[in-house]
């Protein structure tokens, strides 16, 4: 499969968020009539992040539908990450052991947290014989690392589905909103007179309308690249994949 990339030219104005909202009621619909066997860890990834896609998807129409632009972005950006694990997992037969190895490193996490003390993992170490589960997850981790899962960085999750240029373009500027930077007060906050610099600081504004239209053409670009997958790999999920 060749790289996946948004569209960057012109900016497709035939998506109205109706359009998009529909588009994604209805892959809902093809994936809940998509087959696959339960037992199959890659097969319960491609499931469930595709849902998890497509729900985001959603979340970023209804927030635009309700005048949160700004939040809509943070939401996109979810949704990005989900199409670049989905994309992996389709593109490498074996990605799906990085995902378990990253599963394991976040359990090992948190039971570790637990012998510390943690207070937010108190329940933990109260009902599991913590040390035994450790040992556990660690076998599990070798095991997953022997078979050469390791967990990814972000960047290298973009790069391998060959989406470079959408980590450098897209997904940075849709963090502007994620983290704290002066970049996205400016973004979201300041209105600026470009004749003497000084700005009014506002609240509760929405992008301009050319940025609506990016951030609903990209959210209905997302939804078709699930409907393209979920049409290549169903109604049912192959033995193998």
């Amino acid at each position: 499969m060749g790289a996946v990339g948004l569209r960057t030219a012109e900016i497709d104005t035939d998506f109205t968020l109706p359009d998009v909202e529909g588009r994604i009621l209805g892959a809902i619909d093809q994936l809940q009539n998509t087959k696959f066997d339960k037992q199959k860890f890659r097969h319960q990834i491609f499931v469930g992040l595709s849902a998890s896609l497509l729900e985001r998807c959603h979340a970023v129409v209804f927030l635009l539908k309700n005048g949160k632009g700004f939040d809509a972005k943070i939401i996109l950006r979810s949704a990005l990450e989900h199409l670049v694990e989905l994309r992996n997992l389709c593109d490498f037969p074996d990605y799906h052991l990085h995902l378990q190895a990253s599963f394991l490193r976040g359990i090992r996490t948190q039971l570790r947290e637990a012998t510390k003390g943690n207070p937010f993992f108190a329940r933990i170490a109260s009902e599991l014989p913590i040390e035994d589960e450790i040992a556990s997850t660690d076998k599990k981790m070798k095991e997953v690392e022997e078979m050469g899962g390791k967990a990814l960085s972000i960047t290298d999750k973009f790069n391998r589905t060959g989406m470079t240029h959408e980590y450098e373009s897209v997904y940075r500027s849709l963090s502007l909103q994620v983290h704290p930077s002066y970049s996205g007060i400016i973004e979201r906050h300041f209105d600026i007179d470009p004749s003497t610099g000084d700005f009014t600081v506002r609240g509760f504004q929405m992008p301009r309308d050319d940025g609506i239209a990016v951030l609903t053409d990209t959210t209905g670009q997302l939804v078709d690249h699930v409907v393209e997958l979920l049409t290549r790999y169903g109604p049912a999920l192959e033995p193998d994949f």
